[in-house]
């Protein structure tokens, strides 16, 4: 198996993607709604980050791309996080692109319960303390690394 194959298997059937995959959706749909606040707030950027940072870099290792696009994914996402979480205009258009893009989802795919019908019910607020995630974004790199080989690899 090649090395860029085996690090995306060990990424994505690793426990701690399936783990984020899980805290991300029990969280944003039955946590925050009913416990609104700091702490499910910084639950969701984390576990978010984390499954961007892991889908990112297993795009980038499919298609046999080295470190400095490593470095150019991790600086793209990672300024556009902290320009959302930290100017309130950027806040506004980011909260409307995501709701327009769960409403398309949801139509899409109204079938699956977890998806709101209704894009409004997409909620991004400005927090500067919200940057406090961002260490996620790169967890998956060491994952890939400590992760156990997939069944019959070499």
């Amino acid at each position: 198996m090649a090395p860029s194959t085996e690090r995306r298997y060990r990424r994505v059937h690793h426990p701690a993607f399936v783990v984020a995959v899980v805290v991300l959706v029990v969280n944003d749909v039955y946590l925050e709604p009913e416990f609104p606040g700091p702490a499910t707030g910084k639950l969701s950027d984390a576990a978010g980050l984390f499954l961007l940072g892991a889908i990112g870099f297993d795009v980038l290792d499919r298609v046999g791309s080295g470190g400095r696009a490593r470095l150019a994914y991790v600086t793209v996402v990672a300024v556009t996080f902290a320009l959302i979480k930290t100017v309130p205009g950027i806040t506004d258009v980011a909260e409307a692109m995501a709701g327009a893009l769960l409403d398309v989802v949801g139509r899409g795919l109204g079938w699956l319960p977890i998806i709101p019908p209704d894009g409004d019910q997409v909620s991004i607020v400005t927090d500067p303390a919200d940057l406090l995630a961002l260490p996620f974004l790169v967890v998956p790199l060491a994952v890939s690394r400590r992760g156990s080989a997939p069944p019959g690899a070499p």
